[in-house]
């Protein structure tokens, strides 16, 4: 199973600290979809939006079902796991596993775009504070 990360995951700090296999990773896109700050935390969410621009992430291939099961702990009840369309480079199309925040939880989001760069600077309070790493 391939499962595309747009967060957190898609870092190798976070990554390594949940799954210890080594997977082939690429960057890939997902159109329709909004990527938000979670209010007062330093992660994102994401949830359907058709009119948002394609968000960017990296998509990792051929999970063993078992690295799988550890990321549905890491992300929790607020999120479920769907299979979508992605963009390779070059325009190749592959489906992954995308966790999506349930309609329930979209509370939680502020209407602030997540920013990559921002969260790279404040990675290690995430790290220290993130309570997901507890379920795994």
């Amino acid at each position: 199973m391939n499962i595309f990360t747009y967060g957190s995951l898609m870092f190798e700090e976070v990554w390594s600290r949940l799954i210890s296999n080594t997977y082939d990773r690429q960057p890939a896109s997902l159109s329709g979809y909004a990527r938000k700050v979670v209010s007062g935390q330093h992660y994102p969410a994401i949830y359907q939006d058709p009119k948002s621009t394609a968000i960017s992430g990296v998509v990792y291939f051929d999970l063993h079902p078992s690295d799988v099961a550890t990321l549905d702990r890491f992300e929790g009840d607020y999120y479920q796991r769907i299979t979508e369309r992605l963009t390779l480079p070059g325009d190749i199309t592959i489906t992954a596993d995308v966790y999506v925040l349930r309609d329930t939880y979209r509370h939680i989001v502020s209407n602030n775009d997540w920013d990559a760069d921002i969260f790279k600077d404040r990675m290690h309070h995430f790290i220290d504070d993130y309570f997901g790493f507890s379920k795994v």
